[in-house]
């Protein structure tokens, strides 16, 4: 599963067709490199119920706007008409099975964040390292000589 902040991202997308290396640079211009590390089924409901029931979903930006995460391989729903535990559901991508299956609290999940997101934005480094304490987890180390639009364009 990888993370990206919704603040961390700009400009208006792209029209369909070829996506270019400097694409994605304008898109994220900061100089994050990759961080991962490998997270519970239970730490990752905790990751995503927070940044559900923080994030303002005004279309505007607010103190808290930016802590909506942006997600790839993983899909979940939630309920905004809630105040404090807005996430109802969440599933993830079985890359055997190629389908979504539902999250398993004690399954062990790899994740990849921007070293931003993993060691500077309160809460998340407690959220993606700090604060695990399931037998498998793995907090989130960065690795300095991967930088995130790097590892985007190769994938």
């Amino acid at each position: 599963v990888a993370f990206v902040p919704s603040g961390g991202l700009r400009g208006p997308g792209w029209d369909a067709g070829d996506v270019h290396v400097s694409d994605l640079y304008r898109a994220m211009p900061f100089s994050n490199v990759l961080c991962s590390g490998v997270m519970s089924g239970v730490s990752l409901f905790k990751l995503l119920n927070y940044t559900t029931s923080m994030a303002s979903f005004e279309g505007v930006y607010t103190q808290d706007g930016d802590r909506l995460l942006q997600i790839s391989g993983a899909r979940y729903s939630y309920n905004t008409q809630l105040n404090s535990n807005r996430l109802i559901s969440v599933d993830i991508w079985n890359e055997t099975s190629l389908e979504y299956q539902p999250i398993e609290r004690l399954g062990m999940y790899s994740f990849a964040a921007e070293s931003f997101l993993c060691e500077t934005f309160p809460p998340f480094p407690d959220l993606l390292g700090l604060d695990f304490d399931i037998e498998g987890e793995i907090p989130a180390v960065s690795d300095d000589s991967r930088y995130v639009q790097e590892v985007v364009a190769a994938f």
